[in-house]
């Protein structure tokens, strides 16, 4: 298809996803392929970004979301099942301010060289 045909097709159509000029022409570049609109090249480069490179990092939020929701779920409920392990936690894990502090210093620690290493 030739680009005056291809514009005679947009112009038929009525589609108003492409970029016109002020007499209602669509916008060519120097090869005659029709531009799009402001618009729809965002909406195209969202979509090619999660087709490429977005997909996995959204699903692997969206799954700690769910597990955080899960778990204060489960820590608000205080389901009797659960009751001896949050025994044993806080009696030797929690016990004392100086463990818990470095418990959480480690695991902090831990997540910045993880994240430094990935980036």
């Amino acid at each position: 298809m030739t680009s005056g045909a291809r514009i005679a097709d947009i112009r038929a159509r009525g589609e108003s996803r492409y970029a016109v000029s002020r007499d209602q022409n669509p916008i060519t570049d120097q090869r005659g392929r029709v531009l799009l609109d402001g618009s729809q090249r965002a909406w195209d480069g969202i979509r090619r970004a999660y087709g490429e490179f977005l997909t996995l990092p959204s699903c692997v939020i969206g799954a700690f979301v769910l597990v955080a929701v899960a778990v204060d779920a489960l820590d608000r409920g205080r389901p009797a099942a659960f009751e001896p392990a949050r025994a044993y936690l806080i009696a030797h894990i929690f016990s004392n301010p100086q463990g818990t502090q470095a418990l959480l210093s480690t695991i902090a620690s831990g997540i910045f060289t993880i994240t430094s290493i990935t980036i």
